[in-house]
């Protein structure tokens, strides 16, 4: 299968029923089982250190949606982990970069497993509608932490307003509102970009495949 007809698959494909297709199966399951092994080493780093709490920050669970989508051939499902590894790499390096400790197994949910979802993205496309779906992720998993973690890690900003953000918000409530909302337009402008350069490749590919017919027709047999 050419890559035109995997972006012709993939990008235009407007719901979570879109499957993987394009890619060899060995290789979609091999990298499915990677994405979910980057989650489960870091997750038994936490573990070991009793921080089991940490396991449900959404750039690790990022990871798990990633090795899901390759593992049920769903670019939806692979979306939605690249849209929310791409949330929280940034917010992880401004972590580090303000102090905060680093695991170096950390890695492997912000780093490998997003490289790993953004080679299905390049793939397999980006469906329509992939940004709202990261976004109920995203509250879903605000609200799983409010119900089962304690209050003092505050992971995803379940509990309490950010450190340093405290003057700018009245209350949690309006602070999670805002949070949420610049989430939702941050997976839509990325999810638009995305899909974007997606068609440009796909119109490239079109160009260049009649070119490369003409080519090899023009050429003169060999005596």
């Amino acid at each position: 299968m050419s890559l035109d007809c995997e972006f012709t698959l993939m990008s235009d494909c407007p719901s979570s029923a879109s499957k993987i297709d394009g890619s060899p199966h060995l290789l979609t399951t091999l990298l499915g089982i990677a994405a979910v092994a980057c989650y489960a080493i870091h997750a038994a780093v936490h573990l070991v250190r009793g921080e089991w709490y940490d396991l449900f920050w959404a750039c690790h669970v990022a990871a798990l949606f990633v090795g899901g989508g390759f593992l049920a051939r769903s670019a939806a499902t692979n979306s939605v982990g690249v849209l929310l590894g791409l949330m929280g790499l940034p917010l992880w390096l401004a972590d580090l970069a303000a102090g905060g400790e680093f695991y170096p197994t950390s890695v492997l949910t912000h780093v490998v497993a997003l490289c790993i979802g953004l080679y299905g993205v390049f793939r397999l496309g980006m469906p329509r509608g992939s940004w709202w779906q990261a976004a109920l992720v995203l509250v879903g998993l605000i609200g799983l932490c409010r119900l089962v973690t304690p209050a003092g890690p505050n992971v995803n900003v379940a509990f309490a307003i950010q450190h340093g953000w405290e003057s700018h918000f009245a209350s949690h409530v309006s602070y999670l509102a805002w949070m949420v909302g610049s989430a939702m337009v941050y997976f839509f402008v990325v999810e638009r970009i995305v899909r974007l350069l997606l068609s440009v490749l796909r119109k490239r590919s079109r160009s260049v495949e009649p070119n490369v017919e003409l080519s090899a027709t023009a050429q003169p047999s060999s005596q």
